[in-house]
């Protein structure tokens, strides 16, 4: 059955429009309504974390049979699971209620996930992946930007009542559109334990693998952490309105959309370092200025160079976990990849939630804009370390011939600077 169609990629992308749409009307604003209804930060912090472990854990199951299911039906499960827990908002609000329904909500989006990048992995073409990845990230942030001044606007003029069913809704419509995808046909059966176990030990010991998931999992700890609190600090410290808030949000989705086509062209044709170091020092630049004024255009300017940043770790990395990992793998791939990133990111979130309780919301982005500027100098002194040599790599070139001081004082050792990349200047 032929996949890589052009209505599997039109259908995929719109899918990836709906599906953010729904899920951001709730995301986005989800920690600001805890807030809104008298939960602390520490209580926050708990709540999303342990939807955000759950998820990830459930992701270990769930990409186990993802890549022998047939994969639209996956996606229906999970895409049901996660608009009935968005539904479900509507008629409880105690705190044991919420940790439970981001338990669920996590299980659907670990369902749904892995099974989507597993299929649009499979129809592009490899060595255009990123720029694929980038126009269905278009999609996306549409989405993402219409969710902040919609759901805003809604929470304004209704409540927040309105914005839980207006998701659901949206959430359930987009399920339709799964049985237009075509996909290959599967056996439907669940392989063995041991399989499971010898598929996931193939992964995890894959070169350049471990060094992926480590910086990932920076990258996804200060972003779980700046999105969880962001708006809580412009409703509550700022004073803005839930709509200004939003309004924000979408402008900063704004100044994004415009870098995602020339990011993934750049992402198939350049080492991904050249992406990621750059990324983690724009990442610290615009945390720190976020603070340094108070007007909306400065906030949204500051938030869109924070996502653009992250946009520039992000990209690179699903491409070179789908070219280190072959096609029968993918969703097993993506599911221990965002197990040990995301879960364990959760655990930051845990902690900063403290943090911020006790110091305050600045005081903590403050801290992890620093950190952010520190892992980007820590990247420069060992970029030579940084090399992943699969699928499209013979076709991506050095932006720079990168040598620093540093590099000389590794070179001096040569038993320490033997595992090191030699450049020629």
């Amino acid at each position: 059955m032929a996949l890589r169609t052009k209505a599997n990629h039109r259908y995929a992308n719109t899918i990836s429009f709906f599906m953010s749409l729904s899920r951001s009307l709730v995301t986005i604003f989800l920690p600001l309504y805890f807030f809104h209804i008298g939960i602390n930060l520490v209580n926050i912090g708990i709540i999303v974390a342990v939807s955000v472990v759950a998820t990830n854990i459930a992701k270990l199951f769930a990409g186990s049979f993802v890549d022998y299911y047939d994969r639209r039906r996956v996606m229906f499960t999970g895409g049901l699971i996660m608009a009935l827990a968005n539904l479900s908002l509507v008629f409880f609000t105690t705190e044991l209620f919420f940790i439970t329904r981001g338990i669920i909500f996590g299980i659907g989006a670990s369902i749904f996930y892995p099974a989507y990048l597993s299929y649009v992995w499979e129809i592009s073409a490899k060595s255009k992946l990123s720029t694929y990845n980038a126009v269905r990230s278009v999609y996306r942030v549409l989405g993402v930007i219409l969710a902040p001044l919609l759901g805003g606007l809604i929470i304004f003029l209704f409540g927040f009542i309105t914005l839980f069913y207006t998701s659901f809704f949206i959430g359930i419509g987009t399920l339709s559109l799964l049985f237009f995808l075509t996909d290959i046909k599967h056996k439907n059966k669940i392989p063995s334990v041991s399989k499971i176990i010898e598929n996931y030990q193939s992964i995890l010991i894959t070169r350049g693998f471990a060094l992926l998931s480590f910086i990932k999992l920076i990258q996804s700890s200060i972003t779980i952490i700046w999105y969880t609190f962001i708006l809580i600090y412009l409703r509550n410290i700022a004073g803005y309105e839930f709509w200004q808030a939003g309004l924000i949000v979408m402008l900063s989705s704004m100044v994004l959309l415009p870098f995602q086509l020339p990011v993934g062209r750049f992402s198939d044709n350049f080492h991904s370092k050249w992406l990621i170091i750059p990324g983690f020092f724009m990442i610290g630049f615009f945390m720190r200025l976020f603070f340094m004024f108070d007007h909306i255009l400065a906030y949204a300017l500051a938030m869109g160079g924070f996502a653009v940043g992250i946009l520039l770790i992000y990209r690179p990395m699903y491409v070179r976990v789908a070219e280190m990992t072959p096609n029968s793998k993918h969703g097993q791939a993506i599911a221990i990849f965002e197990t040990l990133t995301w879960g364990l990111a959760a655990i930051a979130l845990f902690y900063a939630g403290e943090f911020a309780e006790l110091y305050s919301i600045k005081a903590v982005m403050l801290f992890l804009s620093s950190f952010s500027i520190g892992i980007g100098l820590i990247l420069v002194a060992f970029h030579r370390k940084i090399s992943w040599k699969y699928g499209n790599h013979l076709r991506r070139h050095h932006l720079v011939r990168l040598y620093t001081p540093i590099d000389q004082i590794i070179d001096s050792f040569p038993e320490f600077s033997k595992g090191f990349k030699r450049i020629k200047l």
